[in-house]
């Protein structure tokens, strides 16, 4: 299928489409009075990475993992491990109430979208910085679901024998983006992992060993996987390497070897990779970037979902 075509195909198509391929939707919603270490349960509980919050019976915004990983890095950037007021610190941050944090980040704006809107428009507003969802409403603008950016590459991944072939075979090395990448040693701390996130204005970086290679991957939903309660657990959390938390195994010369314990390996393409190639990794492996390497595993750059989105977006805007 021809570009043109395949502009014509998203246009016809509607947000609806999308919704009936995908999993049962079973929306959770958090009160505005609900703390955030309860919050960061429910996005654990869940796999979710936002939640609307209500008040009253009425949504009044979302609260998402930057928002939290704002708050976290704010307060706690520059606390010592063996501070006094740690514990104490980290009471009022997990005893906060989710309200005072709506879009603290600045980057989880509440963005809904009907459901009978053109798909090609919301591919469109999915691929636009700090878009990471769409909540899906109706006529009455009750909220019937969610359209997020994984969803979106994965409906496009079943549905890849109607879309352009041309753009599908376009080589990385000719749409990877060319903005500094973001990475830290693995041995810093979990802390200074979400302080640099919050400090760059990114979802996610990479994490290096000693040599510069490619080992980690570190993300605000990582926070989810810290410990709220008791709040011991939280200090001990955030106060560890990189290399313990993402489970990345060393010799006694700290070069890094495969261990006995799960390790999140992070997902890597070179410059022959294609577009097709990278949303299939996405899709299959349930993640939100693929880093480029070199030939030494030196990340050169990274891909985010919003970078696969544009793709489909400049060949639809060509195509008219």
């Amino acid at each position: 299928m021809d570009s043109s075509n395949s502009a014509n195909y998203l246009n016809q198509l509607k947000v609806k489409n999308v919704l009936e391929e995908t999993t049962e939707f079973d929306l959770k919603y958090v009160e505005d009075t609900t703390s955030v270490g309860d919050a960061l349960q429910v996005l654990a509980d869940n796999r979710l990475q936002s939640v609307p919050v209500t008040s009253n019976g009425a949504v009044i915004g979302t609260v998402d993992v930057l928002d939290l990983v704002t708050f976290c890095a704010a307060k706690f950037a520059k606390v010592s491990l063996l501070a006094d007021e740690s514990y104490r610190q980290m009471e009022e941050f997990a005893s906060k109430p989710v309200r005072d944090l709506l879009d603290v980040s600045g980057r989880n704006a509440w963005k809904p979208i009907r459901y009978d809107e053109p798909l090609s428009k919301c591919i469109q507003q999915l691929s636009q910085p700090n878009t990471h969802r769409l909540w899906v409403v109706n006529e009455m603008k009750d909220i019937v679901g969610v359209v997020s950016q994984s969803s979106v590459l994965n409906w496009l991944d079943k549905h890849k024998a109607q879309l352009d072939n041309k753009l599908l075979a376009t080589k990385v090395k000719e749409f990877a983006p060319q903005r500094p990448l973001i990475s830290i040693s693995m041995r810093k701390f979990v802390i200074e992992a979400f302080s640099t996130i919050w400090e760059h204005q990114v979802s996610g970086i990479a994490v290096v060993d000693d040599e510069g290679k490619l080992v980690g991957n570190m993300s605000a939903a990582d926070l989810r996987e810290t410990r709220t309660k008791p709040i011991g657990h939280l200090i001990q959390d955030l106060y560890q390497p990189l290399k313990d938390f993402l489970f990345i195994r060393t010799n006694l010369k700290e070069r890094v070897m495969m261990g006995d314990k799960p390790r999140r390996d992070p997902i890597f393409v070179e410059g022959e990779n294609t577009l097709g190639e990278c949303i299939q990794l996405v899709t299959f492996h349930h993640i939100h970037r693929v880093y480029v390497v070199d030939a030494m595993m030196r990340p050169l750059s990274v891909i985010s979902l919003s970078d696969l989105l544009q793709q489909f977006v400049e060949t639809s805007a060509a195509a008219m």
